[in-house]
């Protein structure tokens, strides 16, 4: 047994890795609308006001439905990366960390002191999370890049996220034991076999679609 639950040994494997995801699981909130914030207010600091009114922009956009999620999140993910130094993120990611489940995190601690590796995979902007993971004693991370272009934005969720997570595993030789979520964004994560399925503060959604599927899983 590893870490309370039965060690997988497929393809020779013997080190597991948990998964865990970032925003409403490790981190109580969202750390992109917290990053927003504090955007808004550096530009506002530095009297960069074009750059604010395009913030604005996109938001008033966004909530009036006149752009999709990545259409807002691309533009910004890149004028952060264009304008915030390496002191401004760095003050960003303590935010973060205060924003952190604690509980969450010493059960991570504890499955890793155990032998468990342990990714941090969230749809979030490669841009802060280098910085948050310093305070995480976690193994690796896996974020959304900034590509060169919007056609070629894609976030790291969904499929997309189950994919680099597996190619990961794969290049570590670790086996993906357990999966940590709150969100159905997760399911194809959750749906590789084997796997541990621990839910935090799991919306109705991703619930009911465990149980159509018949398939354990439990509450943190």
């Amino acid at each position: 047994m590893v870490n309370g639950y039965e060690s997988l040994t497929r393809m020779g494997r013997e080190i597991p890795c948990v998964v865990v995801d970032l925003d409403g699981t490790i981190l109580q909130g969202n750390s992109f609308r917290m990053f927003i914030r504090f955007l808004v207010g550096h530009l506002k600091e530095r009297g960069a006001y074009t750059s604010l009114a395009k913030v604005i922009g996109l938001l008033a956009a966004r909530k009036a439905g006149v752009i999709s999620h990545v259409a807002m999140k691309y533009p910004i993910h890149r004028l952060g990366t264009q304008t915030m130094s390496d002191i401004d993120l760095t003050e960003f990611a303590s935010q973060l960390v205060g924003a952190l489940n604690q509980r969450l995190v010493r059960e991570l601690d504890r499955l890793r002191s155990e032998g468990a590796r342990i990714v941090l995979a969230t749809a979030a902007p490669d841009l802060y999370i280098p910085y948050l993971f310093r305070h995480l004693n976690f193994d690796e991370w896996i974020a959304t890049p900034l590509s060169g272009a919007y056609d070629s934005y894609v976030e790291t969720r969904g499929e997309t996220k189950r994919r680099l997570v597996c190619t990961l595993a794969d290049e570590r030789d670790w086996n993906i034991e357990a999966v940590v979520t709150d969100h159905d964004d997760d399911l194809p994560s959750l749906l590789l076999p084997f796997v541990r399925r621990i839910l935090v503060n799991p919306t109705s959604t991703l619930k009911d679609a465990l149980d159509t599927a018949g398939l354990d899983y439990e509450v943190f």
